[in-house]
């Protein structure tokens, strides 16, 4: 109980958290340096160009990649934006530069949740009321639209890049782990009980369906599956394989790996 309550703690901290904001102090090729007096690496943000008081735009994407402790100073890795993209709309050169404006954990306090059933889905979100949860409905029509088979990476971040989502929480083997969802690095895990009396459903629990021809209709091809946890077609497996794809060398998986194992 002790250690639920503990877990508890954290992840409404972390649920709660206010946005980051700093500046480029130094950059080269795609490594931008900033001060900050603690981050985790992981978090994702933006970064800002002020043209006036009164008229900004966001020009690039960023990761933190190491955080020195000692001098206070993160490094992040800077990617192009493509948040704002629009056919019919001029697209802006800028390249981030010294000076400009970084903002971490931004978009924080909108989540995406990933259950395998329904009773699972509301346990989550009602111990998390502080959050924006994004809806596993507009998840699958997102998917629908463009008749992506699975959840994979790509997807995950498209989906939360237009709607200006920050966190994905994936509820499986009664366990919640909760990443950053442009990097998909593991930010924190705590226990969560999976509920069993209702079946897994794979890709995820959602009101989507079309009883004539079975989850997303049937009719979608096998996009981005190269990955070896997209070759997976049940609920745990797949997300498990999942956030190990991406957190091999992360403390926080590592740790619970090794809980897991004497478990």
């Amino acid at each position: 109980m002790t250690k639920f309550f503990i877990g508890f703690l954290i992840l409404i901290n972390l649920a709660n958290a206010a946005a980051i904001e700093s500046e480029i102090i130094s950059l080269k090729d795609d490594i931008a340096t900033i001060k900050v007096s603690n981050i985790q690496v992981g978090i994702s943000g933006i970064v800002v160009r002020n043209f006036t008081e009164d008229h900004s735009s966001i020009i690039a994407y960023t990761t933190v990649v190491s955080y020195d402790k000692a001098a206070q100073e993160a490094k992040i890795k800077l990617k192009k934006y493509n948040g704002l993209v629009h056919n019919a709309l001029p697209k802006g050169l800028w390249d981030p530069k010294v000076g400009d404006t970084v903002l971490l954990a931004y978009s924080y306090k909108r989540a995406l949740l990933i259950a395998p059933n329904e009773s699972s889905y509301y346990n989550v979100i009602q111990r998390i009321p502080s959050l924006s949860w994004s809806s596993p409905d507009l998840f699958a029509t997102f998917l629908s639209n463009r008749k992506a088979l699975k959840p994979t990476k790509k997807w995950f971040r498209n989906y939360c890049t237009h709607t200006a989502v920050g966190l994905l929480y994936v509820n499986v083997a009664d366990e919640l782990f909760t990443m950053d969802c442009q990097s998909m690095v593991l930010l924190q895990n705590m226990p969560m009980d999976t509920k069993k009396e209702t079946p897994e459903l794979f890709p995820f629990f959602t009101n989507v369906t079309d009883p004539d021809k079975g989850f997303f209709g049937g009719i979608f091809n096998s996009v981005d599956t190269d990955a070896e946890y997209a070759k997976k077609d049940t609920y745990s497996p797949y997300y498990l394989g999942m956030i190990n794809k991406f957190n091999k060398e992360n403390p926080i998986y590592t740790a619970y790996k090794k809980k897991n194992a004497k478990d």
